[in-house]
Formats: structure tokens, sequence, C-alpha cells
């Protein structure tokens, strides 16, 4: 199934499809993970015989910790979802942007670097744009990396820096304005390609070195 850039009806109801089946792949595995540490964590405490658990046990100790990072993660992939997906998402500036996605990353082998000053105001359009654009600048990163984001409330760059970066598959076709395939795993593109058409923003990409993908440009038109 293909998205192109006039968004019919069809289209946006399976582009909206493909991305909820995206948003339960990415909660999955870490939702997935703390109920089954739960599990294990419930099972010390009251043993499958019967009889007395071990409250103070190395196994629930270590239970009870995994499942907490997997509802951190669970929490922090639905704020930048959330904020993403424009949830009630108003003016943001840099330094809050930088920590969603920061939080994001936690345990990953991706950094991020948000060269924006601090005070930066970034308007609602900007900042789905933005998170939707560093998401697929992680996705550029499968073997770990950096992912910079510069620019301000006009102009956003994101360019992810690592070995074998590469921006993800659709990316360049969704930027010309042409049909993108629509996948969960592969759904960025199309999705931000739609956000940008709808808010009369531009995309471009930028010429990088001849190993390493140029800049993903987003900019508000003069």
């Amino acid at each position: 199934m293909t998205v192109d850039k006039d968004h019919t009806d069809d289209a946006a109801l399976a582009l909206a499809q493909t991305l909820c089946a995206r948003l339960c792949h990415d909660l999955g595995g870490p939702a997935g993970m703390a109920a089954s540490m739960l599990e294990t964590a419930a099972a010390e405490l009251v043993p499958a015989g019967g009889g007395q658990g071990r409250p103070d046990g190395p196994v629930l100790d270590e239970a009870l910790a995994i499942a907490r990072d997997g509802a951190v993660a669970v929490r922090a992939r639905l704020r930048v979802w959330r904020a993403a997906c424009g949830g009630d998402t108003g003016p943001l500036d840099a330094a809050a942007l930088a920590a969603l996605v920061t939080a994001m990353l936690v345990d990953t082998r991706v950094t991020f670097d948000c060269a924006m000053p601090p005070d930066t105001i970034l308007p609602p359009a900007a900042v789905q744009l933005a998170l939707v654009a560093t998401m697929l600048g992680v996705e550029a990163l499968p073997r770990g990396g950096i992912v910079h984001l510069a620019g301000g409330p006009d102009e956003i760059l994101v360019l992810p820096q690592g070995v074998g970066a590469r921006w993800p598959a659709g990316l360049s076709a969704a930027v010309a304005g042409m049909a993108v395939e629509l996948e969960p795993r592969r759904v960025l593109p199309a999705f931000l390609a739609a956000l940008a058409a709808a808010e009369g923003w531009r995309l471009g990409i930028g010429l990088g070195p001849s190993t390493m993908p140029g800049p993903l440009m987003i900019t508000w038109p003069d």
C-alpha cells in the first residue's frame, strides 16, 4: 500500500493504521519485558507450590529493577510519540525537546546532540517535525552513533553520524513528493511528508560526504 502527496481519505486512514502498528511495535518490547519481570517477581513473592516467598531475594530485586527499566522506557517513548503526533503539543523550547529525545535513547547505542540554543522556542508544527526527523535519524544508525539537531523555529536540520549511517528507505522518495510504501517499521518518511505538507513546510536532503548521508532539511517558506 502506498500514500502520496494528495493524502486522500483512504491514504490518510492507511497512514494512521500503519502509525498505530508502529507505535505498538515500539512499545511492545519494553512493555512485554516489564510484564514478564513482574510475573517473575510475583512468583518469587508467592511460589507456585505455596509457602513463604523471598521478599528480599536477588531474583526478586533483579526482576523489579528490569521491570522498572521497562516501564521507564515505555513512558519515555510514549512522551515522544505523543508530542510527535500532536497530542496537546504547544510551543516547546529546545531544552525540553532535547530532554524528551534523550530520555527515549537511554540504554541505546545512539546519543542525541541538540545544537539549538536551549531557549529556542519551536512552534507546535516544528516540534512534531523535529521529533519525527530525529526518529528518522535514529533509524539511520543501526550500529549506533549520534543524531545532530540544529536550526531554529524556521529551519530544522537533522544529521545522523556513525558507522554505516544511512537514511531509511523511502525518505528520498517522500522528500521528493513521490509515493512511499507503507510498512510499520518504515512509516516515518510518509508521516514526515504528511506533516510537512499539512503545515506548508519544505523538505530536502543536503549533500554529504560520499560515505555519509547529508542533512535532512525542513524549512518554512519565506
